[in-house]
């Protein structure tokens, strides 16, 4: 079975999908875990791999990339709609230290 997703480090909560996933499409972790997308994903998009509570840090490549900002299932694509990266929130920090 050809590889569609890319998990690094174990405390990963996505996978980076290497060539899109359509919705329905099941994909196994190296653990033998099957994930079934939630979402179409586009290429180089990430795909949760595990339930991410609101406010939880996202980790790709073992680093974290920013929150939740709402819950994400298990096969949910990970994009701006439910994620705030870490640059945003610095971002913000130094607005609110300026006002």
């Amino acid at each position: 079975m050809k590889k569609k997703i890319i998990k690094l480090c174990a405390k990963d909560n996505v996978a980076i999908v290497i060539s899109g996933l359509e919705k329905g499409a099941a994909v196994n972790l190296a653990d033998g875990i099957t994930i079934t997308a939630l979402n179409d994903i586009p290429k180089s998009h990430k795909i949760a791999i595990a339930n991410i509570q609101k406010g939880e840090m996202v980790y790709r490549y073992c680093e974290e990339i920013g929150y939740a900002t709402q819950p994400i299932t298990i096969g949910e694509w990970v994009h701006t709609h439910n994620l705030d990266s870490l640059d945003m929130m610095q971002a913000s920090k130094k607005q609110e230290d300026i006002v």
